[in-house]
């Protein structure tokens, strides 16, 4: 999509921003904007220059507008699992202005959502780590395109609404089945849902794990993100139901057995989830997590890692990557 279509679509999504988001905007200056991406993690010389264009942001009414829209409906649905948002593409043909749109969006976010997390018993260890999100998404752009932005922008928008934690090398997602966008897709059909019993069923809660690019993947290290999480979760959104978590992504296509030792993080992560079948092809996806260099052809990429070499191998003999969806029982 063009930055005017994908413009568009988030401007038809979003209602209008309300007078306290416009006038948050009016009131932000360059040295808070720095001074709040700091909150976040971001470098001193990357929050320097993405305040030196706030002022030039501010000229740009439809951006300007677009801002106090998100910015409002990040305040009315914090915490809230629901209402969903679609995924948009990032801004790349409006300069800076457009690229540190979601900056922009955390350096005003930032001390709500902080707040909102402090108030349900969230430690700042987490709170910390889960703002990460900013700089982590800042470096991956920074190595795909070389300057700054945030790749995957929208996605921040899910730890500024507060419904995404990072605990220990792993984040959790508040989702529904069967409603949210990033839930498992395709699910079980309803006999087999039903079969299986509550915490299966359309518009049951559960916890999306996502895995941030470079994470700790041992299996000590997800032992602990995953006994941290149980603890974590039940404590801040309680519930008499249960609550599975699920994964959905090429690192559970059982093919990555071929190429890896059984003693291998990723084998041992599979090992956690029970699989599902009818995973879409994610071949782009898979290709992205792994190399970060869009646009480059199959046979100039690496081939360092027995990962790399194994995501290759299954492309350029015409077979693909699937997003395998998984559950595990949460208790």
């Amino acid at each position: 999509m063009s930055d005017t279509e994908v413009l568009m679509a988030m401007q038809e999504f979003f209602p209008a921003g309300n007078e306290r988001s416009f006038g948050a905007i009016a009131a932000l200056t360059a040295e808070e904007v720095a001074t709040k991406l700091g909150i976040c993690g971001v470098g001193e010389q990357d929050r320097a220059e993405v305040a030196a264009q706030w002022e030039k942001f501010k000229s740009e009414a439809d951006l300007v507008e677009l801002l106090a829209a998100i910015d409002t409906w990040l305040a009315v649905n914090l915490g809230k699992p629901q209402p969903d948002f679609p995924i948009w593409d990032d801004l790349f043909e409006r300069g800076a202005s457009g690229r540190y749109l979601y900056l922009y969006a955390a350096a005003m976010g930032v001390d709500r959502v902080s707040k909102y997390f402090d108030s349900i018993g969230v430690s700042q260890v987490v709170i910390s780590a889960t703002l990460q999100v900013v700089p982590r998404h800042l470096t991956i752009y920074k190595k795909k395109w070389n300057h700054i932005g945030t790749d995957a922008g929208w996605w921040q928008l899910l730890t500024l609404r507060g419904v995404l934690l990072q605990c220990g090398s792993l984040q959790f997602h508040r989702l529904e089945l069967g409603s949210s966008i990033l839930a498992p897709h395709p699910w079980y059909d309803e006999a087999k849902a039903q079969e299986l019993g509550p915490g299966f069923q359309p518009g049951d809660e559960i916890f999306g794990i996502h895995i941030p690019q470079g994470t700790d993947l041992s299996p000590s290290a997800v032992d602990q993100s995953l006994n941290s999480a149980r603890v974590l979760l039940e404590s801040i959104w309680p519930s008499e139901k249960q609550r599975l978590f699920t994964l959905q992504s090429w690192l559970l296509d059982p093919q990555l057995r071929k190429f890896l030792k059984p003693e291998s993080n990723i084998v041992r992560l599979q090992d956690r989830f029970t699989l599902l079948e009818g995973a879409p092809i994610a071949d782009e996806d898979t290709l992205e997590f792994v190399f970060r260099r869009p646009g480059v052809a199959l046979e100039d990429l690496p081939r360092n890692s027995s990962l790399e070499r194994a995501v290759l191998s299954v492309l350029e003999s015409g077979g693909h990557w699937h997003a395998v969806a998984g559950w595990s029982n949460q208790h």
